[in-house]
C-alpha cells in the first residue's frame, strides 16, 4: 500500500531504519538530506489532483505532501528554520571552506507541462520567488571557498517527463 496518512509516511521512515546496513551507514557519515519527489509520489507538484486509476484514495497531492513533509522533518537530520519550520531549503556550513545550499524543487513548482512557456510565470516556476531571493542573498553573503548546490533535479539538463514531446 502507498503511504497516505501521516502514520504511514512515518512508518516508511521507520521501516528503512530497521535495516542494519542503513543504521550503520547513518552512524558512519555526515548527511545533508534534501526533499525529493519520492518523499510523496513520483514527479508530484503542489496543485496536482490525482485522477484516474491510482492506488491513492487521497487525491490531493498538497495534503499528501504536507503529511510526507512532516514525517520527513521528524525522521531526517535537518534543523528547522526558526522563522519558518515548514521550509525545507537551507544552507549548512562545513568549516570555513564549504557551504552547502539545499533546494526544495517540489513545494514551489508549477504543474508538469512540456515546459515550452515563452515567459516566466507561475506555470514555469521551479524554486519560487522567496527561495530564489534567499539563495541570491546567501550566495552573496557566503565567505565559503566552495559553494555546493544540492538539488533533487538536474540544473542544466533537459529531462522529459512521460512520452517524448515534439520539438
Amino acid at each position: 500500500k502507498v503511504a497516505e496518512t501521516l502514520d504511514e509516511f512515518r512508518g516508511n521512515h521507520r521501516y528503512n531504519l530497521l535495516d542494519e546496513h542503513v543504521r550503520r551507514f547513518n552512524a558512519s557519515i555526515s548527511q545533508f538530506v534534501i526533499w525529493d519527489d519520492h518523499e510523496v509520489l513520483n514527479n508530484w507538484y503542489p496543485t496536482e489532483i490525482l485522477t484516474g486509476e491510482t492506488p491513492y484514495t487521497e487525491r490531493s497531492v498538497a495534503l499528501l505532501a504536507a503529511r510526507a513533509k512532516r514525517a520527513f522533518m521528524e525522521y531526517t537530520p535537518t534543523r528547522p528554520d526558526p522563522v519558518d519550520p515548514e521550509r525545507v531549503y537551507r544552507a549548512v556550513r562545513f568549516g570555513p571552506l564549504v557551504e552547502i545550499f539545499g533546494f526544495d524543487m517540489r513545494t514551489y513548482r508549477g504543474p508538469n507541462t512540456s515546459n515550452r512557456q515563452s515567459t516566466l510565470n507561475d506555470e514555469s516556476a521551479l524554486l519560487g520567488g522567496p527561495q530564489v531571493e534567499w539563495l541570491k542573498g546567501r550566495l552573496k553573503a557566503s565567505t565559503a571557498t566552495w559553494k555546493i548546490i544540492a538539488s533533487d533535479m538536474p540544473l542544466g539538463l533537459v529531462v522529459p517527463d512521460g512520452p517524448l514531446f515534439e520539438a
